[in-house]
């Protein structure tokens, strides 16, 4: 009621006919998560896909009808009570009328307004050359396009002029009758058009997965299933084609319209949508599940049905309404069978399915020929070998290394011969072995195995995994397999990280496809051992630099867990393993891939690159081609000023300080107000004097045109390694600037795909410093270092200057002593400092290390104290490696290293806010240096004052909590579980070594405890004093 009236207000709902209570209706929340393509057959239960009903509580309920269709996200349909329908789409619309048999159709504009006529459409690279047999073909094709009214002479009197013309593009098709299919050229037209992605709707893959659970059933194939499927006149002017010299145009769906694949699996499924039986269909492919075990069938020479059973007769009555028509009934495994591209046959009484018998496999190509094949010819033999087949074996990751080699290249641009090399290795080994794709063709339902075997395994170079199930005889079948290169961020990894990713990975493929019970397997002790210990519910020791990486594949492991009844993990031996092919290429041809990196790309090829199409910049060294910031942070004047006279506002602003006059008003306001601050100098570049923010004093920066504002900050963002925001504003507020610069460069940070994509590192905060404060007082540059080792994935010795965070990287021949104490003396000899005090964990190598002059300090590893400085400087690097190396792929390990370290010391550092490299030259005398040395003492001094203290002391009598998976779980109860054992403390251990006499014990986080001669190093919050009352006579 509204206003003292009632009005009416609409309220969507979901209607169920036949329920075991009778009809139901729900509320549209209710029913979008649970009743959505479900429905419900005679008896109440569900039987197989369909659409839930919704209904208007309004004038029109009884006369209009909406629902979503099954399985295609975003596509609704109306259906009115004269019979008429109407299927809607973000990217088209098909209409039925009461009494048509088919579906006419609309695409959908990208802004919704018709184009104005395409000039020059039918203009492209596309000029085949036809054989006397593909000419008589065409020639046929062409007769059936106009005997069938598919298409006929264009007529401008009632089509209208002709606004698109559209170009015929033979595809070859050697399996079918006809050897070309004519499809058209829709490249121009696809990008006026809305198209949304179909990658979900349309998987090959995972609709052959399903299908290989009918052990018996019947496949079906729609002849012309895009031709049945009318255009609406509207669209005609934009279908002009060219028939035997004459203009017709195309008055059925064409081959090639990008939303041509859903709009006629949009048709099918709701032609399909009633019919009482399991059915499913891929395109103009389906598939129809026989539900009587007592049916037979009888079958000619070709396994083609003499006659249809009922469930194959409502499919083809359906289908009729559409005027869709099929080609003769096969039945699975018998005669000529084939389903989504694989032959299926019979042997031993089982269905096996195997690849396409006229589907050309082997390198078809004259080595004596010097054309080479192009980049699209060889990948889509790539794709023949292992597109669509459920097991490729080894094929799998050396065709993916094959792409990978050729992914720089242009499509239609000749490969070279190293990388024909590749091929012709693929080739040779297909040719020796035979193909390694064929299998058994039923794979169980989820739910209707034994149980699932999934095996995972990783190398430096793939990850691969299979999938098996076992049936009620104990037999292990392999149904499908899968192969992910490594990219050079994960090759970096430690093996057992890429193995435990391996698993991770294998499992979240494997999910949609098992259930019950799952053993995984995999042939690394370590990778076992984590997996076991973290779903058992026990702490999982992964410290060191990947234990971000560990934690959340382990917890990816446990949520992909919890949907399975069971899952156990083992360990398989290598050979073994069925996805040890997976992960491996062959010695000899790694080495043919490795040899493509010494491939000359700069060579200057006269006629290729001064021909017609050349840009002529490149070859005149134009600015354009130059980058706008160095790699030594020195801005390309050149190009800046180019621009500045190219963009609008700053040539109005030349001219106004030239003229010594204000800006007019249509200059942003921005510029207006730094009018002032802007004036050109000697070089004509306009250049502002101001204090930028982070900087603290004033500097003189060119002004950045808006054209270049977007590199200007992406340059500097990537020469930075993709540091965080602080260090990248710092300098780009330092070396130029332009309006609104810190909220324009914080959104362009933002969107950075390198940094989006980026592992966030799992920072630890330390409660207690790791120097004294009287200690740093007297600190000079470089003169209290921490140091330790990284391995990336070589061993690198860092140090790094508490004080100036100044830090260094040196690669190590070795990890014994000797090489240490070499590459100590080596850094320091280069930097010409020497440390006072050295802070090392207490390894082998850092203890028998002989450093003269040097203070040895030590921290027992992982403790709550421990060298925490020198640990986030190799979370630091680590992390700025892999966005360098993910933003240039040119870089090597070596280089990625240098720039990083680069990056890092030539940056404001947070705790500091100053920039590594400049203090670690500072004089001791200086201010800025006693500046430095004094915030250094009261952060040391502060974190003394305010870490939490413990009253433990030598000889108290303690308690030990025991360690298990709810040591770091918060809960309501103060109880913890603590052993009846008692312990006495020993002492507390310190950088010197075992303290047992100071004036404050409360900081010492390790402490030595010893019990029945038992001696053990503890962290102090696993220990708990004893009551006066607990003490036996002989504790004391």
């Amino acid at each position: 009621m509204v206003g003292g009236s009632w009005r009416t207000v609409s309220h969507n709902f979901q209607v169920v006919n036949k329920t075991v209570f009778g009809p139901m209706v729900v509320g549209s929340d209710f029913a979008g998560q649970y009743c959505q393509g479900m429905r419900w057959g005679p008896d109440g239960g569900v039987t197989i896909a369909g659409a839930a009903e919704v209904s208007k509580a309004d004038d029109d309920a009884d006369d209009v009808v909406t629902y979503k269709l099954d399985n295609i996200l975003g596509v609704e349909v109306t259906e009115k009570s004269d019979g008429s329908v109407t299927i809607n789409s973000s990217d088209f619309i098909l209409t039925k009328g009461p009494s048509e048999d088919h579906f006419t159709c609309k695409w959908i504009w990208l802004n919704d307004v018709p184009p104005p006529p395409i000039r020059s459409a039918n203009q492209g690279d596309y000029a085949p050359r036809l054989t006397e047999e593909e000419e008589a073909s065409l020639r046929e094709e062409a007769k059936k396009l106009v005997d069938n009214h598919w298409i006929r002479k264009y007529d401008e009197q009632i089509d209208g002029e002709v606004h698109n013309i559209l170009r015929w593009v033979l595809v070859p098709q050697p399996h079918k009758s006809t050897a070309l299919r004519m499809c058209l050229d829709f490249r121009g037209l696809n990008k006026l058009i809305r198209n949304d992605v179909t990658r979900e709707l349309i998987n090959a893959s995972d609709t052959l997965h399903r299908w290989r659970s009918v052990r018996k059933g019947y496949t079906l194939d729609v002849t012309k299933c895009y031709y049945c499927i009318r255009m609406d006149p509207s669209l005609f002017k934009y279908l002009a084609i060219f028939v035997n010299g004459e203009l017709h145009c195309m008055l059925v769906l064409p081959f090639g319209l990008g939303p041509a694949p859903k709009i006629a699996t949009a048709a099918i499924t709701w032609l399909l949508r009633r019919v009482p039986y399991p059915v499913s269909a891929y395109l103009d492919d389906i598939v129809v599940e026989e539900t009587d075990e007592t049916a037979t069938a009888q079958l000619d020479d070709k396994g083609q049905l003499l006659e249809d059973p009922p469930a194959v007769v409502a499919v083809r009555q359906a289908l009729l309404k559409g005027d869709m028509r099929c080609k003769p009934t096969h039945v699975i495994g018998y005669g000529e069978n084939r389903v989504l591209g694989l032959d299926l046959i019979e042997k031993d009484g089982c269905v096996e399915w195997c690849r396409r018998e006229d589907q050309e496999i082997l390198l078809d190509y004259d080595y004596d020929d010097d054309e080479l094949p192009t980049r699209r010819e060889l990948a889509g033999w790539c794709g023949r070998l292992t597109g669509f087949v459920p097991i490729a074996s080894w094929l799998r990751p050396h065709i993916g290394m094959l792409l990978r080699a050729m992914s720089d290249l242009e499509w239609d641009r000749e490969v070279d011969l190293c990388t024909m090399e590749l091929a012709w290795y693929i080739d040779e080994k297909l040719r020796q072995e035979g193909d390694p794709a064929t299998g058994k063709w039923y794979c169980p339902k989820p739910g209707d195995a034994v149980c699932w075997h999934l095996h995972s395994d990783a190398s430096g170079v793939a990850m691969g995994a299979t999938l098996s199930y076992e049936d009620l005889q104990g037999n292990v079948i392999l149904v499908r397999d899968a192969c992910w290169l490594l990219s050079r961020r994960e090759m970096l990894r430690h093996i057992n990280i890429n193995e435990l990713c391996a698993a991770a990975k294998a499992l979240i493929w494997a999910a949609p496809y098992v259930g019950g019970t799952i053993h995984l397997y995999v042939d690394n002790e370590c990778v076992r051992n984590w997996i076991s210990k973290f779903l058992g519910g026990a702490s999982v020791k992964r410290g060191g630099l990947s234990a971000t990486v560990v934690g959340r594949r382990l917890q990816a492991i446990f949520d992909a867990a919890e949907t399975f009844d069971s899952l156990q993990v083992h360990r398989v031996e290598t050979a073994k393993n069925p996805s040890d092919i997976l992960s491996r290429v062959e010695e000899k041809f790694l080495s043919l891939y490795e040899a493509l990196g010494r491939k000359a790309d700069d060579d200057l090829d006269i006629e290729g690159q001064l021909g017609d199409e050349v840009d002529t910049k490149k070859v005149a060294g134009g600015v354009s081609e130059q980058p706008i910031v160095d790699d030594d942070l020195v801005l390309n004047t050149a190009l800046v000023i180019e621009a500045q006279y190219d963009d609008e506002e700053l040539y109005i602003v030349r001219r106004s300080i030239k003229q010594d006059r204000l800006l007019p008003e249509k200059v942003s306001l921005d510029l207006q107000q730094v009018r002032p601050q802007l004036e050109i100098d000697d070089y004509d570049m306009i250049v502002r004097t101001y204090v930028p923010p982070y900087v603290g004093k004033e500097v003189t920066v060119l002004v950045i045109p808006d054209a270049l504002k977007h590199e200007f900050v992406h340059s500097i963002h990537g020469i930075l390694c993709h540091a965080g925001q602080r260090r990248t504003l710092e300098l780009v507020s330092s070396r130029g600037w332009f309006p609104r610069m810190l909220d324009e460069a914080s959104a362009i940070m933002q969107g950075c795909d390198i940094c989006s994509r980026r592992t966030r590192p799992l920072i630890i905060k330390h409660d207690i410093g790791l120097f004294s404060p009287s200690l740093l007082k007297e600190a000079s540059p470089f003169s209290v270092v921490c140091a330790d080792v990284v391995y990336l994935p070589e061993p690198y010795l860092s140090q790094q200057c508490y004080v100036t965070k100044f830090a260094c990287l040196l690669r190590l021949d070795g990890e014994d002593a000797s090489s240490l104490q070499s590459g100590f003396e080596a850094a320091w000899k280069t930097l010409g400092k020497k440390p006072s005090y050295l802070l090392t964990d207490n390894g082998a190598a850092f203890l028998k290390c002989d450093l003269t002059g040097v203070v040895r300090l030590y921290t027992a590893p992982r403790s709550s104290q421990s060298n925490g400085q020198i640990e986030s400087l190799h979370r630091t690097v680590r992390m700025w490696m892999r966005s360098a190396m993910a933003d240039d792929e040119s870089l090597t390990v070596e280089q990625a290293i240098a720039k990083v370290m680069k990056a890092y010391n030539r940056s404001v550092h947070f705790s500091t806010g100053r920039i590594p490299a400049d203090m670690l030259k500072l004089d001791t005398s200086s201010v800025e240096w006693q500046r430095l040395v004094g915030t250094a003492v009261l952060d040391a001094q502060k974190k003394i004052d305010s870490c939490t203290r413990h009253e433990l002391y030598p000889g108290a009598v303690v308690r030990v909590r025991a360690v298990n998976k709810f040591d770091k779980v918060v809960t309501k109860t103060s109880e913890t579980p603590f052993s009846e054992r008692r312990w006495r403390v020993v002492g507390f251990l310190g950088a010197s070594g075992l303290v047992t006499k100071s004036a404050d014990y409360g900081v010492y986080r390790k402490a030595k405890v010893v019990s029945d001669s038992e001696t053990r190093i503890l962290h102090v919050t696993r220990l708990v004093l004893c009551a006066p009352t607990e003490i036996d006579v002989l504790d004391l």
